[in-house]
C-alpha cells in the first residue's frame, strides 16, 4: 500500500529544510518519513535518534554542579525531556513518561510570569526556551534572570549580559547532528563566587551521553569563542567587504505604503475613509454617481468603439471590486489604496507558488544554407514554504544582489554604466558595451546565477 504524500507546507519533496537568519548561508535538512501529528501551531519536532545528547547535557551539567539540588524549575521542555505535553505523551513516551511521576508538577502558561511569581524558590532553573522571538523574547532579557537563586542555572541569556548579574558565568557546548551546524551551547551561571562549574560534584549513573569527563570537556572552548565571550571581541577572519570603522549607518528608508507621502489634495482630496469601492471606481472613471450603470457609461465614453478593450477593462474592474459596495481599504494615495486591494486578491494562499517562463528564440542560417531555430529557456518556480521567495522576487533580486556583491568585492571594476552583453553587427562593428570587461561581467553574472540554481537550458525547435 502506497504511503500518503507529505503535505505539510514546510516539507518539500519529502524533505524538511530549516533556513534562519541565525545561521546565514546554511540550512538544516532532514528527510521526513511520516508526519505524526498536525495541530494549530506550525511547529515541527524532530527528536529521537540523537535527542539523548541534548536531553542529558542540559539538565545534568547544572544539576551535577549544584551541591544539593532539591527544587528544580524547567521552563519550556514541553516534550517532557528538558511540543505540547499532550502530544508528547502520545508520540514521545520515552521522554514524556516522567511527566506523570509524583516528583513532577506541570504548569502550562507564561514562563516569564511564572518566574516573576516565584522569586528565589528553586535551587536550579533550566530554561529550554524557543528562539528569542515572540513570547519567548522576554526570557532573553536581563530582567528574566533575577529569580535565579544562589546556585547554577542554565539560562538563555547571552554570556556578556548574564555576567552583569551572576559572579560566575560559563559557556558549555555539545555535538548533536540534528541541530544546525551540529552543535548547541548552554550558558551556565551561579551566584556563588568562586564556583568552578566545569567540575561536577557527583557522578551521574545510567546515562548514554553524559559523563564527568565530558562535563568538564564541554567547557573547553575554541579560542575565538573564549575571546568573544570574555571580551566581546570578534577575532574570526573577515570575509567579504567591511564598512569602515567610523562609517555612519544609514537610516533605513521605509517603502511601506503607509510611509509614502499623501498625494496632492487637488488630485486625491476626495479619497476618504469609509468609501465603497464603487464610489472609488466612480471617481476614477469620472462617473456621475456610484451606480454600476453610471460607471459602465463613463467607461464607454472613455473607450468609444473599442468593445473588446472596454469588455476587458470592465472585467478587470469587476474582479478588483470597483463596481461593488464593499468598503475600500483607504491608504494615503489612490495608488496605495488600489495596491491594498490587490494585496488581498493576489496574495498566495498556503501551498501556492508562482512560475516564470522566459524563452529566447534564435533563427540561425548556417554557412551550408541550413536553417535552425535555437532556444534558450528559463523556468523558475517560487518556493511555497514559509519564508520562501517567489520566482519573481528571486529572478529580479538575485541578479541585482549578485552584481552588487561583485562590485563590493572588487570583481567588477569597470566604472560608469555598463551593458553586460557583447557582439558584432553585420558590418563588423561592435555593439555598445562589447568590451572585454562587459563580456567578462556577463559571464561572471551568468556563472553566479547558475550556482544559485537560476539558468537557461539550451535547445532546438
Amino acid at each position: 500500500m502506497a504511503m500518503a504524500p507529505l503535505t505539510h507546507p514546510s516539507i518539500r519533496d519529502g524533505w524538511f529544510k530549516e533556513i534562519s537568519s541565525q545561521w546565514p548561508r546554511m540550512a538544516m535538512t532532514l528527510k521526513v518519513v511520516k508526519i505524526l501529528h498536525v495541530e494549530y501551531q506550525d511547529v515541527l519536532v524532530f527528536l529521537k535518534r540523537d535527542e539523548f545528547s541534548y536531553q542529558e547535557m542540559i539538565p545534568h551539567i547544572p544539576l551535577a554542579s549544584h551541591p544539593n539540588p532539591k527544587k528544580v524549575l524547567v521552563i519550556g521542555g514541553g516534550d517532557g525531556g528538558v511540543a505540547v505535553v499532550r502530544v508528547s505523551k502520545q508520540y514521545l513516551p520515552h521522554m514524556s513518561s516522567l511527566l506523570d511521576t509524583s516528583r513532577v508538577r506541570v504548569y502550562v502558561g507564561d514562563g516569564f510570569k511564572f518566574l516573576a511569581d516565584n522569586k528565589s524558590t528553586y535551587d536550579v532553573i533550566i530554561t529550554d526556551s524557543s528562539d528569542p522571538v515572540g513570547p519567548a523574547a522576554a526570557l532573553f532579557e536581563q530582567s528574566s534572570s533575577y529569580t535565579t537563586p544562589s546556585h547554577p542555572a542554565a539560562t538563555s541569556l547571552p554570556g556578556r549580559v548574564t555576567r552583569k548579574i551572576f559572579p560566575v558565568v560559563e559557556y558549555a557546548y555539545i555535538t548533536i547532528p540534528t541541530y544546525p551546524a551540529g552543535q548547541i551551547g548552554f550558558i551556565v551561571a551561579s551566584k556563588q563566587p568562586g564556583r568552578d562549574l566545569s567540575k561536577p560534584l557527583r557522578p551521574v549513573p545510567n546515562t548514554r551521553y553524559y559523563n564527568s569527563a565530558l562535563h568538564t570537556a564541554a567547557f573547553t572552548l575554541p579560542e575565538f569563542a573564549r575571546v568573544i565571550l570574555d571580551t566581546g571581541k570578534n577575532i574570526l577572519p573577515v570575509l567579504g567587504p567591511q564598512a569602515p570603522a567610523n562609517a555612519t549607518p544609514r537610516k533605513p528608508q521605509s517603502t511601506s505604503p503607509a510611509a509614502r507621502p499623501t498625494a496632492s489634495p487637488s488630485h486625491e482630496g476626495w479619497l476618504k475613509e469609509g468609501m465603497t469601492w464603487a464610489e472609488v471606481g466612480a471617481k476614477i472613471v469620472g462617473a456621475k454617481e456610484a451606480s454600476e450603470s453610471a460607471i459602465l457609461a463613463a467607461i464607454a465614453s472613455l473607450l468609444p468603439g473599442d468593445k473588446n478593450t472596454r469588455d476587458q477593462v470592465v472585467s478587470g474592474l469587476r474582479w478588483i471590486g470597483l463596481l461593488g459596495a464593499e468598503k475600500a481599504t483607504v491608504r494615503a494615495t489612490l495608488f496605495d489604496t488600489l495596491c491594498a486591494r490587490l494585496e488581498e486578491l493576489m496574495r498566495y494562499e498556503q501551498g501556492e507558488q508562482d512560475m516564470i517562463v522566459l524563452q529566447h528564440r534564435f533563427g540561425v542560417q548556417w554557412k551550408d544554407g541550413g536553417e535552425e531555430t535555437l532556444t534558450s529557456t528559463l523556468i523558475t518556480y517560487g518556493n511555497p514554504l514559509p519564508g520562501g521567495y517567489t520566482a519573481m522576487a528571486l529572478t529580479v533580486g538575485l541578479p541585482c544582489g549578485i552584481a552588487t556583491q561583485l562590485v563590493l568585492d572588487g570583481e567588477i571594476k569597470t566604472k560608469g554604466v555598463c551593458t553586460p552583453y557583447f557582439g558584432h553587427r553585420a558590418d563588423g562593428s561592435k555593439y555598445a558595451g562589447s568590451s572585454k570587461e562587459a563580456r567578462d561581467m556577463c559571464e561572471l553574472l551568468r556563472v553566479k546565477l547558475e550556482e544559485e540554481g537560476v539558468g537557461c537550458v539550451e535547445g532546438k525547435l
